[in-house]
């Protein structure tokens, strides 16, 4: 039973210490974030996100928490995991144990090289070196005192092995750049636990993400412009408050720009991150401003990290943590060998169970002929399906004399997912019935829905939107919803005003 349960103990032990360190790291970007946008309320732009409602989260512990629960669930699974197979290797073949050695040496080298390539980056590197050293002295000190049964632990470790693969060959259709979006249309929105992970992961998800964003990923910036010249100065603050690089008067900022002679220095945290002429960032601002972010950012290798644990490590913590659920629940199966094995046979079981819903997502085999069929289907899947083709920008043409008065009853249907692609359809046509439909659907409750519903309203053009976002984004609770009405508002061709100086 030791040996059995020994990963996802090491796991858990990890994942706790992850939880806690990933915690005060979100803590503290959200306090950054909370001193520049207090810098822009300060300087009196129009619209902040997120806005006056949102921000005193920033300074709460509870969203710090939950928003270190994404990092803990992917980078922390995977670190953890990494620190219990190391382990594992070093007991399985102990005449290989320099090679075993030398082999997670490089590796921790190479990850702890790749985090400082861009600068230091000493809060990412001493979690990301501290999670798998705990681990593994966790699952360390767990098989110390188990025997290990060479012939047995070998077969019971390929079985698993087989059985994770099984599963993954069994998604591996659907792992495409829309499986999370299949899958929380098809498996979280279509019950009320699943609605409220969700819902959750909607509320708490940008904390985290701010943590880590390039700077050109960052919706809004705060810049300090030190030049002499009044005339250069307003030409500098037009194109980068264009960029989102709201000029305010504090310190520090996401970026300072100085001038020597006649150059652009530009500055991140104290350090120099890029020069150019004066008159090349006039010429081509964003092309700059797209080198700077790029020279600035010390978090690309962590970004990586985080997306491969999500795809890799986060579904490994599924398979670990149901397998000891499933081996204490066997537990009348008096070989700890065969109750593992039936354990891992019905996590195969659960995985393959839990995939068939997403294979009704059926948008790439409609043809513009069988659209109306799909739309009068009593199947929502079929709905869903027919409005996600719609929504794809690629079959605009195909599509472009479609009834939109017959998808209005749409916006009260009880599927969260059927309203969700309606209100993203409607940003594929440009027919008043489609504005009518986004203005609708922005009203929605489900914020994913209302989301879509100002995508399309941005998508549309109509400039005469722009003042009911603005008052979207000032009245509404949800950080999500905010950062699609300011993006909706940007595609429109909106800008924040110039901010009126008087002593200058």
């Amino acid at each position: 039973m030791r040996r059995t349960l020994t990963p996802v103990v090491s796991m858990i032990i990890g994942m706790i210490l992850a939880q806690a360190l990933f915690t005060g790291f979100v803590y503290s970007s959200n306090t950054y974030l909370y001193k520049n946008l207090i810098a822009m309320q300060e300087a009196e732009y129009q619209v902040i996100v997120p806005n006056e409602r949102v921000m005193p989260t920033l300074l709460e512990w509870t969203p710090a928490f939950c928003g270190g629960l994404f990092f803990t669930l992917t980078v922390g699974a995977g670190l953890s995991f990494a620190g219990w197979l190391a382990v594992f290797l070093w007991r399985a073949f102990p005449k290989r144990r320099p090679i075993t050695f030398a082999a997670f040496l490089l590796c921790g080298a190479y990850m702890l090289f790749r985090l400082n390539d861009h600068g230091m980056n000493l809060p990412v590197t001493f979690i990301c070196a501290f999670i798998p050293v705990v681990a593994g002295m966790a699952a360390y000190q767990s098989y110390k005192k188990s025997p290990f049964i060479a012939l047995w632990d070998y077969k019971i470790a390929f079985f698993h092995f087989m059985v994770v693969m099984i599963i993954a060959i069994i998604w591996m259709p659907k792992a495409n750049d829309d499986v999370f979006t299949t899958i929380r249309d098809h498996l979280l929105l279509t019950s009320s636990i699943g609605q409220k992970i969700n819902d959750f992961y909607y509320r708490y998800t940008l904390y985290p993400a701010e943590s880590f964003k390039t700077l050109d990923q960052k919706m809004l910036k705060t810049v300090n412009i030190s030049v002499q010249e009044s005339d250069l100065e307003q030409r500098l603050e037009n194109r980068l408050r264009a960029a989102d690089y709201l000029p305010v008067d504090s310190n520090p900022t996401d970026l300072l720009v100085t001038r020597e002679n006649n150059r652009l220095i530009f500055e991140t945290g104290s350090r120099i991150v890029h020069k150019t002429a004066v008159s090349d960032f006039l010429k081509a601002p964003s092309d700059q401003l797209e080198t700077v972010s790029k020279n600035s950012d010390r978090q690309h290798f962590f970004r990586k990290m985080t997306f491969i644990s999500l795809i890799i490590a986060s579904p490994l913590l599924c398979y670990i943590l149901l397998h000891a659920v499933f081996t204490l629940i066997l537990f009348f199966i008096p070989s700890a060998n065969v109750r593992s094995a039936c354990a891992a046979l019905v996590c195969l079981m659960a995985g393959g169970m839990a995939a068939l819903p997403v294979y009704h997502d059926m948008a790439g085999d409609i043809t513009p002929f069988g659209i109306e069929r799909h739309l009068n289907s009593s199947r929502w899947q079929d709905r869903v399906s027919a409005l996600k083709y719609i929504a794809n920008e690629n079959n605009s043409k195909k599509i472009a004399n479609l009834d939109l008065d017959n998808l209005f009853h749409f916006t009260t249907s009880p599927w969260i997912a059927e309203r969700y692609w309606l209100a993203k359809a409607a940003g594929s046509s440009p027919l008043l019935r489609a504005k009518h439909i986004a203005l609708r659907l922005l009203e929605d409750d489900q914020p994913n829905v209302a989301c879509m519903a100002l995508y399309s309203l941005g998508k549309q053009g109509d400039a005469g939107v722009t003042y009911l976002i603005i008052h979207h984004i000032k009245e509404s609770t949800h950080w999500y919803v905010q950062w699609y009405a300011y993006k909706a508002l940007k595609r429109l061709g909106w800008e924040q005003s110039a901010v009126w100086k008087p002593f200058r």
